[in-house]
């Protein structure tokens, strides 16, 4: 049995790193899927220049790629006032600090945004912006850079982290604030008055985009023909959610890809533990021959390597589980720095654990196959 300890080893290792990416693969894919669904709520459109509504919601919402073209905010305000809207939040973009982005609009944000249903945004420490010089961090700005309340800051136009780029160091902004963490990209800005934007740049004021909820949810389709079909500008209004949900349509094809794939890397290692257990044949063979009572010892053999397995597997489960738990706190903090989306709530989700029980019971019972070929004497 001594020999047999190292390819024992190998057979738990392979099948713990099977698991381990299984979960990781997971985990990642409903981080992702719980990004997109849970990233803004109570909102109904979201206006802006008329573009592709994708690449739009993605630079609004999660700070992905850019705006190119703004609206006046002549015209946003007419729409603010149109009978059917209850509320507008105006979002302005397009300049940053040490790679976050900056975003230009008024306290109805801080009192309007919802996400995850209705959770609300909340200022852990200081006060909403007073004066046009006031900025407000999100929880991972202040923490990654380790700004406190009153420092100063400067803005960059666009995102670039080299600070001496295009900044603009004679109108520095105050720190009055720093947000709760609220586990979605709201982290990863800095949020400003319009006023202060505006001061930034010179030219005609605009903004980037507005969103914009409906007094009658029976109004939208109305109300978003009106706006796609305004005269003076040429606009696009687009429901984030159902935005969101092509988006997510659309990644979720990988998704799959990448479930099956984890399920392919999940046999493997079963296959791993099989040939273990084929490499211990011709031993058991031989001892069965041995024996004066061999239906008892078949029985007996059957049962070895069923408990065998069943140990096997359960070891390199929980070892798996381990190094996808230690895992997260590497691959987490990119997937938030780059696409603003967060690992939450149970590491171990429902269909993950279904998906390793079955795991478990398919490689408990493959054991029958090798069991039953050493019993042939």
């Amino acid at each position: 049995m001594k020999a047999r300890r190292v390819p024992m080893l190998l057979s738990i290792l392979a099948m713990s790193i099977s698991v381990f990416l299984f979960l990781t693969l997971g985990k990642i894919g409903n981080t992702v899927k719980d990004g997109f669904t849970h990233a803004i709520s109570q909102s109904d459109l979201i206006v802006g220049a008329k573009t592709n509504p994708i690449p739009f919601v993605m630079a609004s919402i999660f700070s992905i790629g850019s705006v190119s073209t703004n609206i006046s905010t002549e015209t946003y305000k007419k729409l603010k006032n149109l009978p059917t809207v209850e509320w507008t939040i105006p979002y302005s973009l397009g300049d940053g600090h040490k790679g976050f982005r900056v975003v230009g609009t008024n306290n109805d944000f801080f009192r309007l945004y919802h996400f995850r249903g209705d959770a609300e945004i909340e200022i852990e420490t200081g006060t909403l912006p007073i004066t046009k010089i006031d900025a407000v961090l999100g929880a991972d700005v202040a923490r990654e850079l380790k700004y406190k309340l009153d420092q100063k800051i400067i803005v960059t136009h666009g995102m670039a982290k080299d600070q001496r780029v295009l900044d603009h160091a004679d109108k520095p902004f105050r720190i009055v604030g720093i947000m709760k963490s609220t586990g979605t990209a709201l982290d990863r800005s800095i949020y400003i008055p319009l006023g202060g934007m505006e001061d930034l740049h010179e030219g005609p004021a605009s903004i980037t985009a507005f969103f914009l909820k409906a007094k009658d949810q029976n109004e939208i389709p109305a109300l978003q023909s009106e706006i796609n079909n305004f005269k003076k500008e040429s606009l696009v209004a687009v429901s984030p959610q159902s935005v969101l949900s092509d988006a997510w349509n659309e990644i979720s094809f990988y998704n799959r890809i990448f479930f099956w794939a984890s399920w392919a890397i999940l046999l493997i290692g079963l296959t791993a533990m099989l040939i273990y257990f084929f490499s211990g044949v011709p031993e058991h063979r031989e001892r069965l021959g041995e024996v004066e009572i061999p239906v008892q010892s078949i029985r007996h053999l059957r049962t070895l390597f069923l408990g065998e397995a069943f140990i096997l597997l359960f070891t390199a489960i929980l070892l798996g589980v381990a190094l996808a738990w230690f895992g997260q706190f590497l691959w987490g903090p990119w997937l938030a720095g780059n696409f603003g989306f967060y690992a939450r709530g149970a590491f171990l989700t429902d269909d993950l654990i279904i998906n390793l029980i079955i795991f478990w019971l398919i490689g408990t019972v493959s054991t029958l196959w090798p069991a039953l070929k050493a019993s042939r004497i």
